[in-house]
């Protein structure tokens, strides 16, 4: 309830001079006329937040009254509010509701951040009159029905207005003229005021006092209102019980309570999300990465003894490649190559590892080949064998051949000349000039043939 409308009712409840001016039918719908000066039209009764302001001699148009309170049409500067996410509009002027069951709310220029008392509901398709918008509505046309409230206190139904003053009856010529008949006061004589009581004036003034600071207080953002000293201001006025302020006065001190267990709820949910985060800060800076150690069995695409290939040696014959064999069973498991460099696998033979790659199953040798892209040692190389007898290469066992001597011509006799000879043709190219003797000349051209490991054919 606003400063204004109850210090204006206190004064007339004291000054006795509401009882003249609130005279009115008593149901049904009227046009009344406001008495007052800058009178809140509110949203609710009682304590809804005002909408708009109006004075003598403006009218309203009255549907009914509930406790002291005239439930009135908005007048024309009010407007209600609708969230735009709910209204279809091509021309800014005309919506058109999408949705079922869309709040219509209750606007005011007086007090902008205030719109939580529920007017009406609307459905698609109802259309509304758009005046304007803002922070995420739009202003409309109070839809037909909706009503705001105004105090009984100020208005007056059209046509019905204080008393006439009845004409002062003179007595007969032969009575004095100083003699008057004082049944009605005279219509140009001021009434009589019953005598004010002075502590009653003082609280008034208090409490007038106190609602023009609650005002100002209310129109700082909510985390700077100074509730506390507002509810003591309050507390601080002393009125007796059957006061005409006192109910006013117990209903500001009720109001600014709950205001202050609102403020308490909303700081300990403050202090609950500035909890809950800095939790969340803790365990992100205690969180520790726990890298999976490299000895940790895992699938590969070839496990075992690694091992050179006596086979696939490199060079001509492809890629070099290394086998990987179970220590305790004979035989290949898979061959391994890596072609990309990636790998270094001399480094590895003799060792247990894991090989992580990319299988292929050649049909030739119907086994896998890995190309290998990681190679996890999960077992140290053995020492390598110590040999009993060196092994000797195959060209060092044969031995060179025996070349038996020229015989030496004998001399022809002199008398006859020599015969002649014809010339000895040149060896075929690729072949051997020294003679023949029948003994395993080694072809120098013929490579030796490889070693070949018997593990490789099983």
């Amino acid at each position: 309830m606003s400063c204004r409308m109850l210090v204006m009712a206190l004064a007339a409840l004291a000054l006795g001079t509401a009882s003249a001016q609130t005279t009115r039918p008593a149901a049904g719908e009227y046009v009344g006329i406001v008495t007052g000066s800058n009178v809140y039209v509110r949203s609710a009764p009682v304590d809804g937040y005002p909408c708009t302001k109006l004075s003598a001699p403006a009218t309203v148009q009255v549907q009914g009254e509930e406790f002291g309170w005239l439930k009135i049409v908005p007048p024309p500067q009010c407007y209600s509010l609708i969230s735009k996410s709910f209204v279809s509009s091509d021309d800014g002027k005309i919506g058109t509701v999408t949705g079922t069951n869309v709040l219509v709310r209750a606007g005011s220029d007086l007090m902008p951040g205030r719109n939580d008392v529920i007017q009406t509901r609307l459905s698609k398709p109802d259309k509304v009159a758009i005046l304007g918008e803002g922070d995420g509505y739009y202003k409309i046309v109070p839809p037909e029905g909706v009503v705001l409230w105004i105090s009984s206190q100020f208005v007056r139904a059209e046509g019905i207005g204080p008393p006439e003053a009845a004409p002062t009856t003179q007595v007969a010529a032969t009575e004095p003229t100083t003699q008057l008949v004082a049944t009605q006061p005279t219509t140009d004589q001021a009434p009589v005021k019953p005598p004010v009581d002075d502590e009653f004036a003082k609280a008034l003034a208090a409490f007038k006092a106190a609602e023009a600071d609650l005002q100002k207080e209310f129109e700082k953002p909510r985390e700077e209102r100074d509730v506390k000293s507002l509810l003591a201001q309050f507390q601080a006025i002393k009125v007796a019980g059957d006061s005409p302020l006192a109910p006013f006065l117990q209903a500001r001190i009720d109001d600014l309570n709950k205001e202050l267990e609102l403020e308490k709820d909303r700081q300990a949910v403050a202090d609950l999300v500035a909890k809950v985060r800095a939790q969340q800060a803790q365990l992100a800076a205690a969180t520790v990465r726990v890298e999976l150690p490299a000895t940790r069995r895992r699938s590969y695409a070839a496990e075992g003894l690694l091992r050179p290939s006596q086979l696939f040696t490199g060079g001509s014959t492809g890629p070099k490649r290394y086998i990987v064999t179970e220590p305790d069973r004979r035989g290949i498991g898979a061959y391994v190559q890596c072609t990309t460099g990636v790998v270094d696998l001399d480094k590895c033979v003799g060792a247990y590892v894991g090989v992580i790659g990319t299988p292929k199953y050649d049909e030739r040798l119907r086994m896998y080949v890995v190309e290998a892209e990681q190679v996890v040692v999960l077992r140290e190389a053995a020492p390598p064998p110590v040999r009993l007898e060196p092994i000797i290469p195959i060209r060092e066992m044969i031995e060179p051949p025996t070349l038996e001597p020229t015989p030496t011509p004998e001399p022809a006799p002199t008398t006859q000349p020599a015969p002649q000879t014809s010339p000895t043709p040149p060896a075929p190219k690729g072949t051997s000039s020294q003679p023949t003797t029948g003994l395993p000349v080694a072809d120098t051209t013929t490579q030796p043939a490889a070693t070949v490991n018997e593990e490789e054919y099983e």
